[in-house]
């Protein structure tokens, strides 16, 4: 694949897209992909895709791929290639990489934060974003069961196909009628 060989990508990993900012809650997936590593033995690379906030995340464990801003072309493939993406959010809005993630058939852990419910409509692994060792567990259980794996990205696909740009356009546009 272009992408693995671009970014020199090992051929499995856990993805994390989205800008590394403090409210993504990026220090707690390292801290739960450590656990993971040290703890339960499992050696995904994790890789990080995203500009970096100033500041935030001075130095990064062994084991962690940072491949900075993502091309919009590139994105089905890395979510594609992923065993699963992890996305533990503290505050999000809509969580468009967790949309685009399940539409690419990428398995998703996600945030129980806010609107992320709403959007994986039970086809993602939620978890709470402060508590460690749930992440961890969650990353575990995907990371050991092909058949669960399996089962979110069917799933994820089947939720994905439910949003559309032209469905947003008339909803949008009905709440434009229904207040003039």
């Amino acid at each position: 694949s272009i992408v693995l060989k671009k970014d020199h990508l090992p051929e499995k990993y856990i993805l994390f897209l989205g800008n590394l900012e403090i409210r993504k809650n990026v220090s707690g997936l390292i801290a739960a992909w450590q656990a993971l590593k040290t703890e339960h033995k499992q050696s995904f690379p994790l890789v990080l895709c995203g500009s970096l906030q100033k500041g935030y995340l001075p130095g990064l464990p062994e084991g962690i791929i940072h491949i900075g801003y993502c091309d919009e072309e590139d994105k089905p493939a890395l979510y594609q290639l992923a065993s699963f993406m992890v996305y533990p959010s503290f505050y999000e809005g809509f969580g468009l990489p967790v949309l685009e993630a399940m539409a690419s058939g990428c398995p998703v852990i996600c945030s129980y934060a806010t609107s992320i419910p709403e959007v994986t409509r039970g086809a993602a692994l939620l978890v709470n974003p402060y508590r460690i060792a749930e992440l961890t567990a969650a990353m575990e259980a995907l990371a050991n069961d092909q058949q669960y794996l399996s089962n979110l990205s069917s799933a994820g696909q089947v939720v994905a196909r439910q949003f559309t740009w032209e469905k947003a356009a008339r909803s949008t546009l009905e709440l434009f009628h229904s207040i003039t």
